[in-house]
């Protein structure tokens, strides 16, 4: 019995581990794009800050005119 048991669980291990692999990369892919993610979202923040300035100086300077 307990061979048995041993040799099932070789069978399942042969399954699982490709997949546990696979599923690995994918969460390692996945912490990259979100690090990759989050400076795009700051370099964003940034620029749309800049943006609002050179707009309040359009207006500024529309009203002035």
């Amino acid at each position: 019995m307990w061979v048995r048991s041993i040799e099932d669980y070789s069978k399942a291990l042969k399954i699982v581990a490709p997949k546990r692999e696979k599923k690995r990369n994918a969460e390692e892919q996945l912490r990259i794009k979100m690090e990759y993610l989050a400076t795009l979202e700051a370099t964003f923040q940034e620029l749309a800050e800049k943006l609002r300035k050179l707009e309040e100086t359009l207006n500024a300077s529309t009203a002035k005119q």
